[in-house]
Formats: C-alpha cells, sequence, structure tokens
C-alpha cells in the first residue's frame, strides 16, 4: 500500500534519505546528498520542506519530489522514482499534489530545468501540461589569458550595487540558479568586475569559485547595450580571465542574459543544454 505526504522543516532527515534512495541512485556518479547540502539549498535556491513530498510503500520512501519556492513560482528542483516502484505513476501523483497545493495557496507557477537530452524526463513533464519555454546552456572558457593584458577601467562591483544600480535587467529570461534572488542569497560567496561610465554601468561580470572545484563561475553577466558596450564586456571578461588563470564557467545562461555568439567569439564553448518547461495550477473551482 503506497502512501504520500508533504514534509515539514524536521523532515529534512527524511527527504535527504529519500533522495539518496530515489534520485540520486538514477546516476552514476551522482553524489549523495547530506542534511547540510539540504540546507544550502534551502538558504540559497529557497527549497521549502513544506513544498516537497515523499512517497512511501509501508515504511521505505520509494518518490520524492523537492521544490523550492519564491514569490513567482515554484521549481521542481528533483523528482526521482525508486528503480523498484517506476511506471506506476508515483511520479505524477507527486507532481499532481504539488500543482494541487499551489492552486489554493500559490503561486499557481510551475517550472523546471531539464537537460535538451533527456527525452525520457522531457515526455513525463509533456505529459503533465509542462509547456517549453525557454533554452539554456552551459559554456567553458580554457583558453589562458595574459596575466599582464592591460584592463584599464575595470573595478570591482558588489551584487547589491549592481541590483541597485539598475544594470540588472530583472526581465530577462534566466535559469532560477541565475535569477536576482539566487544571487542574494549567494552574495557573501560571489565577486564582481564591471566598467562603468559617468552615465551607467556598461559592462559586468559576477563570478565565484565552482562549488565542484577547479573552475570559476560566471554567475551573471551583462552589458547595457551597443557596440561600445558590448566590447567594454569582453574587455571584462578577458580580465576575469586574467587574474583567475582556471577554466571560466557559464552554466545555464540563457541568449537574452548574453548572446551565445558573443561567449562563442571569446574562446567559450557550448557542452550542455537545457529546456525549461513551465506549467500553471489550476485555478480554483475551474479544474
Amino acid at each position: 500500500m503506497s502512501g504520500y505526504r508533504f514534509c515539514r522543516t524536521d523532515d529534512v532527515d527524511l527527504l535527504v534519505d529519500a533522495y539518496n534512495r530515489c534520485y540520486a541512485v538514477h546516476f552514476d556518479g551522482e553524489p549523495r546528498m547530506t542534511v547540510e547540502d539540504f540546507r544550502r539549498d534551502t538558504r540559497e535556491i529557497n527549497l521549502w520542506a513544506s513544498s516537497c513530498m515523499v512517497a512511501f510503500a509501508n515504511d521505505d520512501p520509494i518518490a520524492v519530489l523537492l521544490s523550492a519556492k519564491r514569490e513567482t513560482g515554484s521549481l521542481i528542483h528533483r523528482i526521482g522514482v525508486h528503480p523498484d516502484h517506476q511506471r506506476q505513476g508515483h511520479g505524477r501523483h507527486l507532481l499532481t499534489s504539488l500543482r494541487n497545493k499551489l492552486a489554493i495557496l500559490g503561486p499557481p507557477r510551475l517550472e523546471v530545468e531539464l537537460p535538451a537530452g533527456a527525452l525520457g524526463p522531457r515526455r513525463f513533464f509533456e505529459s503533465c501540461d509542462y509547456v517549453d519555454e525557454a533554452r539554456y546552456a552551459d559554456f567553458v572558457r580554457t583558453e589562458p589569458e595574459p596575466a599582464d593584458r592591460p584592463t584599464r577601467g575595470v573595478i570591482p562591483i558588489a551584487v547589491d550595487e549592481l541590483l541597485e544600480c539598475g544594470a540588472f535587467d530583472p526581465l530577462a529570461c534566466r535559469s532560477w540558479h541565475r535569477t536576482g534572488q539566487t544571487l542574494l542569497n549567494r552574495k557573501h560567496q560571489i565577486d564582481g568586475l564591471t566598467i562603468a561610465s559617468d552615465m551607467r554601468v556598461e559592462a559586468y561580470v559576477l563570478h565565484r569559485p565552482d562549488l565542484s572545484g577547479g573552475r570559476r563561475e560566471i554567475v551573471a553577466i551583462g552589458h547595457a547595450g551597443g557596440e561600445t558596450a558590448t566590447a567594454f564586456l569582453g574587455i571584462v571578461v578577458r580580465h576575469l580571465a586574467a587574474i583567475h588563470p582556471e577554466p571560466l564557467f557559464v552554466p545555464r545562461v540563457s541568449q537574452q542574459e548574453v548572446s551565445w555568439d558573443l561567449l562563442e567569439s571569446w574562446g567559450f564553448r557550448r557542452t550542455e543544454e537545457y529546456v525549461s518547461c513551465a506549467a500553471m495550477a489550476p485555478v480554483p473551482g475551474t479544474a
């Protein structure tokens, strides 16, 4: 007999165990989640235990859904079913339960980010009325940059300063992990570089050490528009490459944030693509 329930803040141990049993088990080399990992995601991407669910067979977790929540919507962060219990409707039940809860409590928007080549998961979400909405890509630059390259005019900028001055476009299509809220949540890990004129920030890059090690992660990148600002952004990127000789990594970036052709012109190589899919919880009384 199967049972399902939403979780509470004191269920973190259960959720971590369910994640390792039902999600990580499907991926070779996938690191096991720890309680500290879950709490870090709570701080950084607004993972909510009350938006997470576990399915049980007797007392054993057989499926798990981890969801983050903000005022604008919710992110299906992870969903997985134990290999012995697949094709029995557990994943669909978890998604439907969360959708029905959000129809009452709001906000109604749900989204998920999937590897573009993951056809099985994409078909599953499509069958649950999720629609492709945006495309993201990972880029890596490994070319060394001369440390003595002249970079006059590049100065530091903090996350708060960038958001307050209006240079960061909050309406641009961005992965959940690159939004302004995520940047604020992680601001103590992030450094920034900019070129600014008397009137505005012309170009900027926000960056931090890649948690997986060995790379420098660009968590936000942008310019004010026009050929001059675009050239300034190239200067900022090359300056970053000069002061941080490790590979530069730009995860899940959309073309609204920065042109992929522009990144490739600076020596970045596209390595992975993702599709963002979205659905809306039904309005009560209309479903």
